[in-house]
């Protein structure tokens, strides 16, 4: 093919290598915009869920129940997409004593724990009304902490290192009433275990947990878990709210605005990619 003066004739190899790395960035470009947009859906799916009125945990259904927990057949049911968030109320009884610290928490660049403390909850199991209650846990985010420089020094996160009056107000005997939103963290990119074998290295609690399993919490407290995290926001009891820290929740980790910057240097990475090729093959003619 001709060019004015020049000729432009690529070599069979050159020509095969450009068409597979254009294609390698146009399908990249193209997964940063299909990101973006999947961030945009979580955003809008958490602020319809925040703006609605709370909805008893027990109406839920078997949605909440026990996934890949071995159930009765009325409580099968797969797991609740990411993205779907529910502004709940609960009342329970917490278990100061057996916490969790989700580690690899990031807030304001500091990293750190988010406290996961069980909430002991009666439930009927599947919504079936001749069913007797039982009591199931339920992971109730209160915040984040800070880690310490030796990472075998956990925080301090007992109800009463933070106000010493709240102190006789929870306990494993009260009721407290709380409003959050219940969400279901994904596991990421984490590839080993959620949760370290306390047994294994008597380590005393709380436990420190990778990423959100709710069988081996099931297993570590041996009870059902309810599948999901409540964001705890607020609360009827007073002594909940003074127990709270800082609230680190966010329906995405970055906006979508980063992977839009991500799909144009992919895109003008390909425009480059053309006139490099167009260019360092027109030889004179």
């Amino acid at each position: 093919m001709r060019i004015g003066h020049r000729e432009f004739t690529p070599p069979w190899w050159a020509t095969a290598l450009f068409i597979a790395v254009g294609v390698t960035m146009l399908l990249l470009g193209r997964w940063q915009l299909a990101r973006a947009s999947e961030k945009i859906r979580l955003m809008a799916a958490a602020d319809t869920a925040a703006s609605a009125q709370p909805v008893d945990v027990a109406t839920l259904g078997p949605a909440v129940r026990f996934p890949d927990q071995q159930t009765d057949a009325g409580c099968e049911s797969p797991p609740r997409d990411a993205g779907h968030y529910t502004r709940v109320a609960v009342t329970g009884v917490f278990d100061p004593a057996r916490q969790f610290l989700w580690d690899n928490r990031v807030h304001k660049g500091v990293a750190g724990y988010e406290v996961l403390t069980p909430l002991m909850v009666s439930l009927v199991p599947c919504l079936n009304a001749d069913a007797s209650e039982q009591t199931v846990a339920l992971l109730v985010n209160r915040g984040w902490v800070a880690a310490s420089r030796d990472r075998s020094v956990l925080p301090q996160i007992s109800f009463d290192s933070k106000t010493a009056a709240s102190a006789t107000e929870l306990d494993s005997a009260t009721p407290v009433m709380l409003e959050g939103m219940l969400t279901q963290p994904s596991k990421g990119f984490a590839g080993k275990d959620a949760l370290i074998d306390r047994a294994r290295t008597s380590r005393p609690w709380p436990a420190v947990l990778q990423y959100p399993d709710y069988r081996a919490v099931a297993a570590e407290l041996g009870m059902p878990v309810l599948a999901g995290v409540l964001q705890a926001t607020n609360s009827a009891t007073p002594a909940v709210l003074a127990n709270l820290y800082s609230n680190n929740w966010s329906p995405v980790a970055n906006g979508p605005e980063k992977h839009y910057g991500y799909a144009f240097q992919w895109f003008a990475m390909f425009a480059a990619l053309c006139v490099i090729f167009i260019v360092t093959n027109l030889r004179k003619h």
